[in-house]
């Protein structure tokens, strides 16, 4: 259990400090003369912004890689029928040294 909740603050410390680098969260303080009042703030829009992003770049990647599948010309080598091939295409004129 202690695990656990070590883990957690520790991902919770993480994602904090991923949101303050990415103009996710802002941390403001004001200081009277008996109190110190410590503020956080969430821009939405900027974490909207970002998702939007992430989404994009995903769906860049998987339509990219539906492409090279359904592409003939690609060259795929298909490395787990041969122990001895380690997957690696080769040019036709390479000589491997002696």
């Amino acid at each position: 259990m202690r695990k656990l909740i070590g883990t957690l603050v520790v991902g919770l410390l993480i994602l904090a400090g991923v949101g303050v680098m990415r103009g996710w969260l802002t941390i403001s303080t004001s200081a009277d003369s008996e109190k110190a009042n410590l503020g956080v703030s969430v821009d939405k829009e900027q974490l909207k912004e970002d998702a939007e992003k992430l989404k994009e770049t995903v769906r860049g990647a998987a339509s990219k890689l539906q492409n090279a599948d359904s592409d003939p010309s690609t060259v795929r080598n298909n490395a787990g029928t041969d122990p001895s091939n380690s997957g690696l295409v080769l040019p036709p004129d390479y000589v491997p040294p002696q």
